[in-house]
């Protein structure tokens, strides 16, 4: 046993040293609302003061808010500021800890089946759940929970998860030998993992998790109140689950997807596949941040491999269940992937394809790897597994670490990706993006406006529907000083007003950007009546989510202040960002500020009065102080009006 701790050692130091190039890459997407943007999370201190505020930072609603990851990306901000490389390195370190719960779980899972009729020849041998913490640490499908900083989300869901389930299964064990304690051990799981969904709502799969356990691995350790505790930690919460699920039809909204209920299912029966492929075989151009270049399914046979898979997981599933007493890991295999996937890969409509969802879920499959590999007897074979062992493991941390290096730095990461996923949109659209940053500064502009313009029509190929291209192919004209073909705005004012306008099609930063560029000295620029009907044909898109449309009513309220100078004009649509949005402090801050301006004191001290409830009003003590200032001496002379 001492052995295998010190190369359970020596795994955590590798795993490190695999990872480090990546701690030195920069905030991404994502990131920017729920950290590096957020200014509830940058907390200076650990008073209780300033923890309930970075507890209550996120921007979501109801189950979503997921507090205690927020907590947890504040406390780095009062620990070390908003340095991306502490943020990672603290991703990291959860990583490393949840590795040792897979170590520890999967020590309790083989004690477990050798106290059952699946016996092994060495009882209580620690190496298959050596392996399988050496597998799950190195595998490069686990990356993005640790080098992507939001994603602490799911690492950190999933670190209570895993603890969770070592206290089941550790519980389990202890009744099967008559310990009394052990029910309540077994109990203690479910607050456990509850407390994992503070960090994502993914935690809430621990009950189905457990059930998945019982029905195979632990179906044969016979134990007093067995039934009792499953009901209690399986039966109940699945029941609940679904009672919730059942008055809550509005989570399976899809009006903002360009996919539907059933199109979705028959696509992910696919991307389930697609999972065991990177597991089974992580090939760099396999591997990736976006996916967007999966086909969706929109009929059995379109594309022709959505009935094989449907089919396939089917059989299978069906397989899993009928015979887990005959084969307990192998349906355990397949039952514990499925059931990790339930929540992020079935009904619900989010997008299709991200690899962070398989966190947990390849702890099924990798325990029967593991499993199998340890079951064998004959000398030759084991002389064999020793060798082919280590070279797995070397060849997955080398994996891993080219995948580092390419997310150490923005440049470097986009063009990995857009190499390893030339039919992604998202892929080109981030190219074309550097490519355009890069068009001042380059010895040949010509070869650089070229190479922006084919990733951006690329992206028009690939997607006609997506509206973040032919903003792209507009800026690119007039960065080299020529106006836009007319085709292209006519297009994208067209789209805006009719089609889909979810974040997969349009990123809303391109407004508060169109009156940046507006503003901008030296440039060519939109002509007023143009870039007004890019805002309104936004506005008047039915499908705008309420928070996309009041960043565009504030982009609005700006182009009419700073842009045109009309401060009647960009009233209105100051005052409707307010309504759609109260709980945003900007949007209060503007518009306190555009009736200062016109000279509507007492309409201005009522707005006022209206921001100060707020709960972000906290946050921003100079600008309360600077609207105390101007609205007390009735003085427009230290307003700041800027964007």
């Amino acid at each position: 046993m001492d052995k295998a701790r010190w190369l359970l050692l020596l795994c955590l130091m590798v795993t490190v040293l695999v990872y480090l190039p990546g701690l030195d890459g920069p905030f991404l997407f994502d990131d920017a609302a729920h950290v590096s943007k957020n200014k509830q999370v940058h907390i200076t201190d650990l008073s209780p003061e300033s923890l309930a505020r970075a507890w209550d930072s996120s921007h979501a609603h109801g189950l979503a808010k997921r507090p205690l990851a927020q907590l947890s990306f504040g406390i780095n901000h009062a620990l070390g500021g908003l340095d991306a490389w502490q943020f990672k390195a603290t991703n990291l370190g959860i990583h490393l800890l949840s590795g040792l719960l897979v170590f520890a779980l999967a020590r309790q899972l083989t004690r477990s089946l050798n106290s059952g009729h699946c016996r092994n020849e060495k009882p209580d041998t620690p190496w298959p759940a050596l392996l399988l913490a050496a597998l799950w640490l190195l595998h490069p499908i686990n990356l993005t929970p640790v080098l992507y900083v939001v994603q602490r989300m799911t690492s950190l869901s999933s670190l209570f998860v895993l603890f969770g389930l070592w206290l089941h299964v550790s519980g389990r064990l202890a009744m099967a030998r008559g310990d009394c304690k052990g029910f309540w051990l077994a109990l203690a799981g479910l607050p456990v993992a509850a407390l994992g969904g503070l960090a994502k709502e993914s935690a809430a799969l621990y009950p189905l998790l457990v059930l998945v356990l019982e029905w195979t691995l632990l179906r044969d350790l016979k134990a007093p109140r067995r039934g009792q505790l499953l009901a209690i930690v399986a039966v109940i919460p699945i029941s609940l689950g679904l009672a919730y699920l059942a008055t809550h039809l509005g989570l399976l909204e899809y009006g903002k997807r360009e996919f539907t209920l059933e199109q979705r299912l028959m696509t992910e029966a696919r991307v389930l596949w697609l999972y065991l492929r990177m597991l089974a075989w992580p090939d760099l151009s396999l591997l990736g941040l976006y996916h967007d270049d999966v086909t969706i399914s929109t009929g059995l046979l379109s594309p022709w491999t959505t009935l094989p898979a449907v089919l396939g997981w089917l059989l299978l599933s069906a397989l899993a269940i009928l015979q887990a007493r005959r084969w307990p890991v192998a349906s355990f295999a397949v039952l514990f992937f499925l059931a990790s996937h339930v929540l992020e890969s079935t009904i619900l409509p989010l997008e299709l394809v991200f690899e962070h969802r398989n966190y947990l879920a390849i702890l099924g499959p990798m325990f029967a790897i593991t499993w199998l590999l340890s079951s064998q007897t004959r000398s030759q074979w084991r002389t064999l597994l020793i060798p082919t062992t280590v070279s797995l493991l070397v060849a997955l941390a080398a994996i891993t670490h080219l995948r580092a290096l390419d997310w150490s730095g923005n440049d470097r990461l986009v063009l990995s990706e857009v190499r390893h996923h030339p039919e992604s949109p998202r892929a080109n659209f981030r190219t074309a993006q550097l490519l355009m940053d890069q068009l001042g500064k380059t010895e040949d502009p010509s070869k650089v406006y070229h190479a922006a313009r084919h990733h951006l029509e690329q992206v028009r190929r690939l997607d006609p529907a997506n509206n973040n291209p032919l903003f792209g192919l507009a800026y690119l004209e007039l960065i080299i000083d020529r106006d836009p073909a007319p085709e292209i705005v006519n297009t994208l004012i067209y789209q805006l007003r009719h089609g889909f306008v979810g974040p997969t099609k349009l990123a809303i930063a391109q407004f508060p950007y169109l009156v940046r560029w507006q503003l901008a000295k030296g440039n060519r620029k939109f002509p007023h009546q143009q870039a007004l009907a890019i805002l309104t044909a936004a506005l008047e898109n039915p499908r705008m989510s309420s928070q996309g449309k009041a960043a565009v009513l504030s982009a609005t309220r700006a182009y009419h202040d700073r842009v045109l100078h009309d401060l009647p004009a960009a009233l209105p649509y100051a005052r409707q960002a307010v309504r759609i949005w109260p709980k945003r402090w900007h949007y209060h801050y503007r518009l306190v500020q555009l009736l200062i301006r016109l000279g509507q004191w007492q309409e201005a001290q009522a707005a006022f009065d209206v921001a100060l409830v707020q709960s972000s009003a906290a946050l921003h003590a100079d600008q309360r102080a600077e609207l105390a200032d101007a609205l007390q001496n009735h003085s427009t002379e230290n307003l700041r009006i800027h964007d």
